[in-house]
């Protein structure tokens, strides 16, 4: 019996941080696979109970630590000319919307998005259990005021926040399936912040007078059940939200201007990933 801790690094995407994933190691020559849970953060231990008999030949525990990657773009300096390059090829990239090739949806935000259409958001999960999107082909795009009344209706927001088992990623997966279902055409919607190891998921609506709208229903720990909110998500910029009620304008800068804030601010948005 050894009582040393063993441990051994393993770097992984903010998005599988996020929403949990599996991975495989080697370790002397032996293949280990990993089950990472959602929610982890850089410096994370994950237990593999009894694996250096596998891989040692003599029994004990590895641990794994996580080492969750910084996805920002770093520009190194190679001279005036390449820089100058760099810089203009990443605001022409960056202000672009990055789609799939059947794609039909537009954006009203200036956030580096990257939208799928009828594709299942196999890489994320809900601590373990994957994410299913039903989706209905009669579904619809709706009006603000008919997105309103389904969410007003609809009770997933007062479903308990549950640490570990549903969190946001299951509000979101359960608001989509409920739309789609009154035949509303909802969006699975994913973030990944810049200054966190942790993103956040929601949902979006093409409204035909509104245009694209971000809604999270998503509960917390301190608070326990969740309110239907209008999210306000921007490039660089802070995620946050307003009750349906105070939500008079969708663009951010009237989120900016609010002067009496609802919710606390979730990150950075980095990187937004949207499944119709």
């Amino acid at each position: 019996m050894v009582d040393v801790m063993t441990i051994q690094k393993l770097a992984i995407k903010p998005k599988e941080a996020l929403f949990g994933t599996k991975k495989l190691i080697t370790r002397k020559g032996k293949r280990l696979e990993v089950i990472i849970p959602p929610g982890v953060k850089t410096g994370t231990l994950v237990k593999l109970s009894g694996a250096l008999q596998i891989t040692d030949g003599y029994y004990g525990d590895l641990f794994i630590q996580i080492n969750v990657k910084n996805t920002r773009r770093i520009i190194y300096a190679i001279s005036t000319i390449a820089i100058l390059f760099i810089i203009i090829s990443s605001i022409v990239i960056t202000r672009n919307v990055t789609t799939s090739p059947n794609n039909d949806y537009s954006t009203v935000s200036n956030s580096p998005i990257t939208v799928f259409k009828d594709k299942q958001p196999d890489e994320f999960s809900s601590y373990g259990k994957p994410i299913k999107l039903v989706n209905n082909d009669a579904a619809v795009d709706p009006t603000w005021k008919e997105l309103r009344a389904f969410l007003i209706s609809d009770k997933t927001d007062q479903q308990p926040y549950v640490y570990y088992s549903y969190e946001c990623a299951s509000y979101a997966e359960e608001v989509h399936n409920h739309a789609e279902a009154r035949g509303i055409r909802a969006a699975f919607v994913a973030v990944v912040f810049s200054n966190e190891d942790v993103g956040h998921a929601l949902n979006a609506f093409q409204t035909k007078d509104k245009g694209l709208i971000y809604i999270d229903c998503s509960g917390d720990l301190e608070n326990g059940i969740g309110y239907d909110k209008v999210a306000y998500i921007e490039e660089g910029e802070e995620l946050g939200a307003l009750t349906i009620e105070s939500a008079r304008s969708f663009d951010y800068n009237f989120y900016k201007d609010f002067k009496d804030i609802e919710f606390e601010p979730l990150g950075i948005v980095e990187e937004v990933y949207i499944y119709w």
